[in-house]
């Protein structure tokens, strides 16, 4: 088992049967959310229109393997299904400069 080594910039969300879902403090663009399982790692960005959401887009990230099909099917539920919960951690993280609260689930979820 691959363990991966928590960068100083990253704040941890969720952990999610081994995925991670997490912000990096370095990421200036809004909305931006990653998910790591192993040494895999794709981003979700949330995506309005007008203040409303619109949809999420999982993207890979340069020179990184991306997560699994299974662990992106989880990465975009778990985004969907806490979506308030996650806009408000990133508005706490970056507008208030706020800890946020990390949460390890530990059953299924969908």
């Amino acid at each position: 088992m691959v363990v991966p080594i928590v960068l100083p910039s990253e704040k941890p969300i969720f952990e999610y049967f081994g995925l991670e879902i997490y912000l990096d403090v370095n990421d200036l663009n809004p909305l931006v959310f990653y998910g790591r399982s192993a040494n895999k790692v794709s981003k979700i960005i949330v995506h309005l229109d007008n203040g409303l959401f619109s949809h999420l887009e999982i993207i890979s990230i340069d020179g990184k393997p991306e997560l699994d099909e299974g662990d992106k099917e989880n990465f975009l539920k778990m985004i969907d299904h806490n979506l308030t919960e996650i806009i408000m951690f990133w508005i706490d993280l970056f507008v208030y400069k706020k800890s946020i609260p990390f949460k390890k689930i530990l059953k299924p979820l969908f």
